[in-house]
């Protein structure tokens, strides 16, 4: 990622002062995980740089709500199982109440209602399908 970052630690210090700042590269990996989360139009408009004072506000909140929840579901996602059954009875991971799957990745209801406010996971951008 080129240019601007999506956010820094100042910005996660500054919406959860309680709590200790993720590393530099957990923010970064959580800013990919948005861009992706847009269809990667934050990217192909150049950035924060790109976007209106808006949508770089609830951009920026959006990564560091991202990079909290990836901190807080690290177990969750490094497990590989996918769904198993014992006797009868079967579990299927992935899925859960207040977790939505947006360009591949699982970002919790929160973030994803941020990104809606940024009109940049509209399906239809432009008229154009993506």
């Amino acid at each position: 990622m080129a240019g601007e970052a999506y956010a820094g630690t100042e910005d996660y210090a500054a919406l959860f002062p309680e709590e200790e700042a993720p590393s530099e590269a957990a923010l970064a990996a959580a800013a990919r995980h948005i861009d992706a989360a847009t269809y990667g139009r934050i990217r192909a408009l150049g950035g924060p740089a790109g976007l209106t004072a808006l949508q770089r506000e609830l951009v920026r909140e959006a990564v560091c709500r991202q990079a909290r929840f990836e901190r807080e579901n690290a177990a969750l996602f490094a497990a590989s199982v996918a769904s198993y059954a014992i006797n009868g009875v079967s579990v299927k991971l992935g899925s859960a109440v207040g977790v939505s799957v947006r360009g591949g990745v699982s970002v919790s209801e929160e973030v994803a209602s941020l990104l809606d406010m940024t009109g940049l996971t509209d399906r239809t951008l432009r008229g154009a399908p993506v």
